[in-house]
């Protein structure tokens, strides 16, 4: 049986073994995740103390909901599609894109600090968790590009290097999740 990239240490850190090309090509997923995110940071907000502490502003202006279907995937309405509230999404966009802004940015940051280390390092379990937020965060923001919505999609879909990636990604989670303790055949 191969070994995974990703194995748990008895100390609870996982060991990461990366081929020198797919962490290359992670780096790069990373960077355009933090580009993503960077469209749709917000700007201009508040330097109030509370603000700042609790994510939240006092002009909803500055949370209007996203453009970019990618984006959209990451912070998605709090409410269901059949639900017309603009208000209330962009009140729950106020409580909360701050802090889920600053918590995506966080993982991009300690995954490509992490990957900087070259193709062999150890993650410690806040790492590890960091890396799954992200990997999941890049594969959503890559369903949204491809526009795979449901189970049937991928089935819809024409072979592509996108969609490779797609795989790639998800099996790279899996295999995280598995060292992380998660069951192999979930």
């Amino acid at each position: 049986m191969a070994r995974g990239p990703f194995q748990r240490h008895r100390d609870g850190s996982v060991g990461v073994r990366l081929p020198s090309g797919l962490r290359l090509v992670l780096v790069d997923q990373m960077r355009q995740l933090d580009q993503l995110l960077d469209t749709g940071r917000t700007e201009g907000v508040s330097t109030d103390p509370l603000a700042e502490l609790t994510g939240m502003t006092a002009d909803t202006a500055e949370r209007d909901r996203p453009d970019d279907a990618a984006l959209l995937r990451l912070r998605p309405d709090a409410y269901a599609a059949d639900v017309d509230d603009g208000e209330a999404a962009t009140e729950f966009r106020r409580f909360t894109e701050g802090a889920l802004e600053a918590l995506q940015r966080s993982r991009v940051a300690t995954v490509l600090e992490t990957l900087s280390d070259g193709d062999r390092f150890d993650l410690d379990a806040d790492q590890a968790q960091a890396w799954v937020g992200a990997l999941n965060d890049l594969r959503l923001a890559s369903a949204s590009r491809l526009g795979i919505d449901d189970d049937d999609a991928l089935e819809r879909l024409p072979p592509s290097p996108g969609l490779q990636m797609f795989g790639l990604l998800g099996a790279l989670l899996h295999d995280l999740l598995v060292a992380l303790g998660a069951p192999s055949d979930y």
